[in-house]
Parts: C-alpha cells; sequence; structure tokens
C-alpha cells in the first residue's frame, strides 16, 4: 500500500480507536507510542513476541500476537506499513468492514499537524541526522517530539521516554515544544505524505529502483519531497 499526499492530514484525535498491523516494527512502534501518548486508544500486532511489544504494553498500547481478523474488531482505524501484504488476514477484514486504512506515513503526518515539522530524507544518512536534530533542539530547550527509526541518546547517554513517566520507546518522544522531528523515508515514496516546515535531503544517490523503476523517478520524488515544504518553511 501507497499512501497519497494529503495536505492537511486529520487530527490524531479524531482517528478513534487505532490498531497498527505489524506495531513490532521500527517505525510502526514510534507511532503506536506517539498515538498513545496523544491520548488516542491503540493497539497493535505483531507476527511474534518481542521487547518492543513488552515497552508499548507499558506505554499504554495493547499489543496481540498474530494477525487475525478479530484484533480489527474495535478498530476505526487500521495502520499498516508497505511490508504489510494485501492479503494480510487484519488488513482484509478491515477493507471489508470500510475502516478507514492509513499508511504508516499517513498516521505519522496527523501527528505532525500543527507542529513545525522538519522531516529528514536521504539515501543515506536519515537516522543519524533526524537524531542529531532531535538531540541538538533538545538540549536548547525546545522540547521536541521526534519520530526516528532508530533509539535516540541524548548527550547524557540516557533513552528519552515517550512523555513524562512513560517507558522508553527508543525513537519516538512526545514533547512539549512545537517541533516535530521524523525520519522520511523514501523507500516506497511515504516521504511524500508529509508537508514540512523544513525538509533536509541527506543525499540522493540511485536506490530503491524496484519501486521507483529508474534513478530520474527516484530523484524526481526528492524534487517533490521539497516542493511539499510550507510556504513559511
Amino acid at each position: 500500500m501507497s499512501p497519497a499526499p494529503c495536505d492537511v492530514p486529520p487530527a490524531p484525535e479524531s482517528l478513534g480507536n487505532v490498531h497498527l498491523v505489524g506495531v513490532g516494527g521500527a517505525g510502526m512502534s514510534t507511532v503506536a507510542a506517539l498515538l498513545a501518548a496523544r491520548g488516542v486508544p491503540v493497539s497493535g500486532s505483531d507476527a511474534r513476541e518481542s521487547p518492543v511489544l513488552e515497552t508499548l504494553r507499558r506505554a499504554g498500547v495493547q499489543t496481540q500476537v498474530g494477525h487475525e481478523p478479530a484484533h480489527v474488531l474495535h478498530a476505526d482505524t487500521v495502520v499498516v506499513s508497505s511490508a504489510i501484504r494485501a492479503d494480510n488476514p487484519e488488513l482484509r477484514a478491515a477493507r471489508d468492514g470500510g475502516l478507514r486504512v492509513l499508511h504508516r506515513s499517513e498516521a505519522l503526518a496527523t501527528l505532525m499537524r500543527g507542529r513545525r515539522a522538519v522531516a529528514v530524507a536521504g539515501a543515506h544518512g536519515k537516522t543519524t541526522t533526524s537524531a542529531m536534530t532531535a538531540v541538538l533542539l533538545g538540549e536548547v530547550g525546545l522540547e521536541p517530539s521526534y519520530a526516528i527509526g532508530g533509539t535516540v541518546l541524548r548527550a547524557s547517554g540516557a533513552t528519552d521516554a515517550v512523555d513524562a513517566g512513560g517507558d522508553a520507546v527508543g525513537g519516538a518522544r512526545h514533547g512539549t515544544g512545537e517541533v516535530f522531528v521524523a525520519e522520511a523515508d523514501e523507500s516506497d515514496g511515504s516521504f511524500l505524505a508529509y508537508r514540512p516546515t523544513v525538509a533536509v535531503v541527506t543525499n540522493v544517490e540511485p536506490d530503491h529502483l524496484d519501486h521507483y523503476g529508474s534513478a530520474e523517478a527516484f530523484e524526481a520524488a526528492f524534487d517533490r519531497f521539497t516542493e511539499r515544504v510550507e510556504p513559511d518553511g
């Protein structure tokens, strides 16, 4: 599933009960933790038990092992990544039941709504650059939120928690400031779901040609990404 660019994503609180299929993945677990930190009722499933699932449970996310249609019974919105196949039983049940289905990037875009979003893209160095940006903004007192595909360590070496009193999900933090730092994944074109205030491109080197088909199409996607910067960015 590929996301459709959206200029005005819905507010996360409008999504109702949210269920994430494949919630144990680095990108999906950050979205789940951040939604829960915003007070959204969140559940998720993954193919196998993992420490990530246990951490998410402590952060208020209801998690199940295995993929069953019953897991989306009480959901209003179902979130999937590009790794979830169309024949996944939970995704099929969501579509058959007429539920709203969002790509992970679309769900992340709802969390970025109303924030000064810094989206970091590039063939290499996204995670490192995103983490450095988040740490620097935190060190100067801006209290950023972030969604990054790797564990972020502060200068002290400690891992930020999702929110005050919450358990740590390494790449997620719900901050009190207006800045939101997001690692923007270009592998499937999903970074085009964002309308950032600041777009950072670390480099552009042909990659993911199985999705784009040519180096020219890959480079053109980055052009569209930078064109989606907000007018005041």
